[in-house]
This record gives structure tokens, sequence and C-alpha cells, in this order.
């Protein structure tokens, strides 16, 4: 039997500066060949095609900011299986440029001390 899932969203609204909000109720499989039986084999793969390739093209552009080869993007998605996470590429300079606007003082002073010690001598 289907389950009824709701599913919410919020949108900046430019004219108030507030975040608009809504939600709609669907039905839902309780597994997957219940959802298939709802909307149909080829609705359920198109959905699923749409998913992964926006997951995929997360982790291609994660891994070009990591300054990755084409040849090692390749052979991160070699295997790939839907459903499954591949592994994160993390940047250490990109990492600590982000996080640095929001670092006080203190932590910034701390981190700077921490990566000197670290220096080879």
């Amino acid at each position: 039997m289907p389950k009824q899932m709701t599913i919410s969203a919020k949108a900046p609204d430019k004219e108030s500066g507030t975040s608009l909000e809504g939600s709609a109720t669907i039905n839902w499989g309780e597994i997957p060949e219940e959802t298939v039986e709802l909307y149909g084999g080829e609705a359920v793969d198109s959905n699923a095609l749409a998913s992964a390739v926006v997951t995929i093209q997360g982790g291609i552009r994660r891994m070009l900011r990591a300054k990755k080869t084409p040849a090692e993007i390749q052979a991160s998605f070699d295997g790939w299986k839907l459903g499954v996470a591949i592994a994160r590429v993390s940047d250490p300079t990109a990492a600590i440029l982000a996080k640095w606007p929001t670092m006080s003082e203190e932590e910034r002073a701390a981190f700077i001390k921490d990566l000197k010690s670290s220096e080879k001598k």
C-alpha cells in the first residue's frame, strides 16, 4: 500500500527579504516495486537517471576544483553503482580558503601557529 510523503521547500522572497515555505503531499511506494507499480518503470528509471546525473556532475565538479586529471576522474567512477557514494575529494587549500572568512582572529592565529609548527625543518 502506498505511503503518503510530504515534501517541503523554501525559497527566498526578494521583495520582503524573508523565506517562503510550501509543501505537497504525494503517494510513494513502501518498496521500489510498489513505486514502479504506481508510476511505471520508465518514469522511475528516468528520475533515477536524472538524480544520478546530478550526483555524478557534483562529483566531477569537486574533482575538477581539486585539479584531478581526466583519468583520475574516470577512475573514481569505474565500478560506480547507483546509490553508493563516491569517495569525496578534498582540496585542503580550497577548504581553508572557504573557511577563512568565518574564522575569528584567535582561530586564524591558532591555525597559522599549527601550520608553522608542522613545517619540516
